[in-house]
């Protein structure tokens, strides 16, 4: 529920940085609907527009753990960030655990995964996303969702602002991505 809850908070501050800005930093979905609510509303911006998926199949089984640990701590850290921005102004609002609590779970989760096949032998996983488990899908989001960040913000900072902005109609749902006249962002 927590990974859920800094989900929910990333996209949040990312509506805000979109009216702002008009760019689009979090991609990342929860179900096709949002993508269909979205086209249904906004039917016109998306006439003429070609739409494009990409599914990046070996994304779970090659993801090094360092790199997903560093990019977990940064998505943590900038939900926890906007949290408490947030709180300020509604002090309602769940505090979420601190970045160490995550980072504990998270690094226990992707350290402690065994395979076992029928023969009886028991291998670890040392690389990838620690795929069958209830948090697999927030990780993935929440790992893929720096690296997108990343991306936009340095796009930004190169002054290729257009390019940016068009992205921001681009949506993933795990390792599923959808573009509009754009490729996916180049590798690292």
């Amino acid at each position: 529920r927590a990974l859920q809850d800094v989900m929910t908070l990333l996209q949040e501050k990312d509506d805000i940085f979109f009216e702002r800005h008009h760019c689009r930093r979090c991609w990342f979905i929860r179900s096709g609907e949002e993508v269909f609510f979205e086209i249904k509303q906004n039917l016109v911006l998306y006439q003429g527009k070609e739409p494009r998926t990409y599914d990046f199949t070996t994304m779970y089984t090659c993801l090094q753990h360092d790199k997903i640990l560093r990019n977990m701590r940064t998505a943590i850290s900038e939900a926890i960030s906007y949290q408490r921005q947030r709180t300020k102004a509604n002090p309602i609002i769940r505090d979420l655990p601190n970045l160490n609590w995550f980072i504990e779970h998270i690094e226990f989760l992707i350290s402690n995964i065994f395979l076992s096949n029928n023969t009886g032998n028991l291998k670890q996983q040392i690389v990838g996303i620690p795929m069958g488990t209830n948090a697999a899908p927030e990780i993935a989001n929440l790992t893929l969702y720096a690296d997108e960040a990343e991306f936009i913000d340095d796009l930004i900072r190169r002054g290729e602002r257009l390019t940016a902005m068009s992205y921001s109609r681009t949506r993933r749902s795990i390792d599923d991505l959808l573009t509009w006249d754009n490729d996916p962002p180049p590798e690292e």
